[in-house]
């Protein structure tokens, strides 16, 4: 699900994956008006939005790993106004990354709340500090680039491979910012 607590519909985010069953189905056999009964979200996101908050959120997402957090990104935005968000959005290329547009868009609205920092593990960019994958060692070396303030830091989310999701979690248990 990765549309925001405000909007009055359902929108779900499915990545097309080589040989992944219920991706091919979803993706050219799904229409509208058939059911499915689906499992419930087996993660932990949640915070509670106030509209008095004034937070620094930061959300780790690899690949598909951005829907649930595109609904959190939106949800923020539009219940805080006194908060920011950051994304570090990990993705192979820039032609892989889902919500490409949609982000785009959620930037330019909100451009002195919202950072966006992609990062591309196969596609070489200008600055090579934004190659390579999310990991430990590059969160620090954003913060020491000044690209990434850690310092600020109320709640961090994380989706994406399980290897991340540990890492980062013990990063930030070690690290008092």
């Amino acid at each position: 699900i990765c549309n925001s607590v405000g909007e009055q519909k359902l929108t779900v985010g499915i990545k097309q994956i080589p040989e992944g069953t219920f991706s091919h189905f979803a993706n050219n056999q799904l229409e509208a008006g058939m059911m499915l009964e689906v499992m419930p979200p087996q993660g932990h996101f949640y915070t509670e939005l106030k509209a008095d908050n004034k937070k620094h959120y930061l959300l780790l997402a690899v690949g598909s790993g951005i829907t649930p957090n595109l609904s959190h990104i939106q949800s923020i935005l539009e219940t805080e106004p006194q908060s920011r968000v950051t994304l570090v959005y990990g993705n192979r290329s820039s032609a892989l990354m889902m919500f490409r547009d949609k982000l785009s868009f959620i930037k330019n609205e909100y451009l002195e709340r919202f950072q966006l920092i992609n990062l591309f593990s196969r596609e070489e960019v200008d600055a090579s500090l934004l190659n390579g994958r999310i990991s430990a060692q590059k969160l620090v070396a954003l913060f020491q680039a000044g690209i990434l303030d850690l310092e600020t830091v109320n709640d961090v989310f994380l989706c994406g491979p399980e290897s991340m999701i540990l890492e980062m979690k013990a990063f930030f248990k070690a690290n008092k910012f």
